[in-house]
This record gives C-alpha cells, structure tokens and sequence, in this order.
C-alpha cells in the first residue's frame, strides 16, 4: 500500500513534470511564431511604405516628362507662329508693293489717255 502511494506520488509527479515541459514548449512556440508575425508584419509594412515611395516617384518623372514635353511643344508653337508671322508679313508687303505698282500703271494710264 506504502508502494502504491509512493508510486502514485511519483507518477503524479512525473505528469507534473511532463505538463510543465509541455507548457514551456508550448509558450516557447508561441513566443517564436508571435516573434516571426511580427518580423512579417514590419516587412510587409516596409514594402508598403516602399511601393507608396516608388509610386510618387514615377508619378514625379511622369509629371516631370509631361511639362518637358509641354515646354517643348510651346516652344515649337511660338518657332511656328513666329515664322508664320514672318512670311505673312513678306507676303503683306509683296502684295502691298504690286498693288502700289498697278496703282501707279493705272494712274499712268489714266494720265496718257487725258493727254491724248
């Protein structure tokens, strides 16, 4: 009967033991994974913040390129303009010399055909 106490004694002991291992596997394994969702989630952060950087990045070089492009064609529009207001301007004066010069046969004409 003393066996069967002693027995009983050492085999709740040993469960004891057994169930303290296990909790302190158990609180270690959750330690581990609770330690590696967080790594997981400061990287997954991370790469959010890096994506939001890259994005106002490349909306900054493509608004960049875009008023590139718009200085470019403004100048080529004010070349054009320019250019094109030169040549009415020649043309103007073309045109304003010969109706000078009929003018002038005209009244010459005009002048002879009194005379006679």
């Amino acid at each position: 009967q003393q066996q069967d106490k002693v027995s009983v004694a050492e085999k709740q002991r040993l469960l004891e033991e057994a169930l303290n291992t296990s909790n302190e596997k158990r609180a270690a394994l959750l330690s581990d994974k609770s330690t590696r969702a967080g790594g997981h989630f400061t990287d997954v952060m991370e790469k959010g913040q890096e994506a939001l950087k890259n994005k106002a990045e490349e909306a900054a070089r493509q608004q960049k390129a875009l008023e590139e492009k718009l200085d470019q064609k403004t100048a080529c529009q004010s070349a054009s303009m320019t250019e094109r207001r030169s040549k009415a301007g020649q043309h103007n004066e073309a045109v304003a010399t010969k109706v000078k010069e009929h003018m002038q046969e005209m009244q010459e004409k005009t002048e002879k055909l009194r005379e006679r």
